[in-house]
C-alpha cells in the first residue's frame, strides 16, 4: 500500500504540474480491479469488459455483419489469429463480393462469439523475462502472437492478425 500511495503523489504531482485536473467522481484509488476504455484491468492482466462481451454474446444472426466484425474486431488482440478467424465475415463487407451467409460465415460468427465470451485474458509484460514470438502466415491472412512464461507456462501478451488482401494472396 506504500508503495502505491508513493506512486500515486508522483503522478498527481506530475498531473499537477502539467495544469491538468481531475473529476474526482472519476477515479478510483486503491483498487484491485478497474474498468477502463471497455477493458477489465487487475492484477492478472487485461480482459474484454463483461458488458460488452455481452453485446457480442447476444448479437443476431446475420443482422448487421459490418456492426458485428467491427464491435468484435474492437477486442482482436485478444484472439489470435483473428484476420483469419473472422474473414469468411470481412469478405462480405467488400464491395465486390456477393451476399452469401454459409455454413463457413456461421462457423466463423460463432466461432468468434465463443471466443469471446471466455473473457480471454492477456497477461502485463515483465520485462526482465524474455518474450517469445509466435507468428503464422497463410494464404488468407497473416497473425502473431507475443507469449511470456511467467511461471504459467507461455502467457498471452498480445496478438496481431491481418486478412490478405486478393493482390497479396
Amino acid at each position: 500500500m506504500a508503495r502505491h500511495v508513493v506512486a500515486l503523489a508522483s503522478v498527481l504531482e506530475r498531473q499537477s504540474k502539467a495544469g491538468l485536473s481531475l473529476t474526482a467522481s472519476k477515479c478510483s484509488f486503491a483498487t484491485t480491479r478497474l474498468e477502463y476504455l471497455g477493458h477489465e484491468l487487475d492484477s492478472d492482466g487485461i480482459r474484454p469488459m463483461e458488458s460488452l462481451v455481452k453485446s457480442v454474446r447476444e448479437f443476431p444472426v446475420s443482422e448487421d455483419v459490418k456492426r458485428f466484425v467491427h464491435l468484435a474486431g474492437f477486442y482482436r488482440r485478444f484472439i489470435a489469429s483473428f484476420g483469419t478467424k473472422a474473414a469468411p465475415l470481412t469478405v462480405l463487407l467488400r464491395k465486390s463480393s456477393k451476399w452469401e451467409w454459409g455454413e463457413k460465415q456461421q462457423t466463423a460468427f460463432e466461432g468468434l462469439k465463443r471466443e469471446l465470451m471466455v473473457r480471454p485474458l492477456l497477461t502485463y509484460p515483465d520485462f526482465s523475462k524474455p518474450f517469445k514470438l509466435v507468428t503464422d502466415a497463410s494464404i488468407v491472412g497473416l497473425g502473431a502472437a507475443l507469449m511470456q512464461d511467467q511461471g504459467r507456462g507461455d502467457q498471452p501478451i498480445a496478438y496481431a492478425s491481418k486478412v490478405n488482401s486478393p493482390t497479396e494472396a
